[in-house]
């Protein structure tokens, strides 16, 4: 009989959000929207020392308003949009039974039994917190390495190595 690394893994909010946050906040366009704002800002505080900055003697409203959307919209609609999705995602809360054997990846919860051939991820990667997989459409699922024994979370990486990835 081939060998089963059987997961039973609980989503938290911090679970469900994490590598989302880890991915975005890798994109070198984040970091150049947050450095111009921050640049904006920069100026913004100057201004009220040196009054001379602008010559029409108020600061402009878009000097204001992209520092505010960057640094306080943003963020907080982001964090309240993936709550929104996390609460409403209805797979998310059933009790989820995973099972990775080296044919495939069996999905079992209370609404769904889902099965995914090893043909049919293109790549797995490895990150500090969690496993990133693409399929062949494209789409990427993350694993949390959380849900994992260490024996088990040993076992999972031979097995993604023996099959190539």
């Amino acid at each position: 009989m081939e060998k089963e690394i059987i997961i039973k893994p609980i989503y938290r909010f911090k679970d469900f959000t994490s590598p989302l946050i880890n991915k975005i906040f890798k994109s070198w366009g984040i970091w150049f929207v947050f450095f111009l704002a921050f640049l904006m800002l920069i100026f913004n505080i100057i201004f009220f020392f040196d009054n001379s900055i602008y010559t029409n003697e108020s600061i402009p409203t878009i000097n204001i308003i992209i520092p505010l959307l960057v640094f306080i919209i943003f963020p907080f609609s982001f964090y309240f949009g993936l709550k929104k999705n996390y609460n409403n995602n209805k797979i998310l809360k059933e009790k989820t039974t995973v099972i990775y054997t080296k044919d495939g990846i069996k999905t079992i919860g209370e609404s769904y039994n889902n099965f995914i051939q090893w043909s049919q991820i293109n790549y797995i990667k490895e990150h500090k917190t969690f496993f990133l997989f693409k399929n062949t459409n494209g789409q990427e699922s993350y694993l949390n390495k959380n849900f994992f024994s260490q024996k088990k979370l040993n076992d999972f990486k031979t097995l993604i190595k023996n099959l190539g990835y």
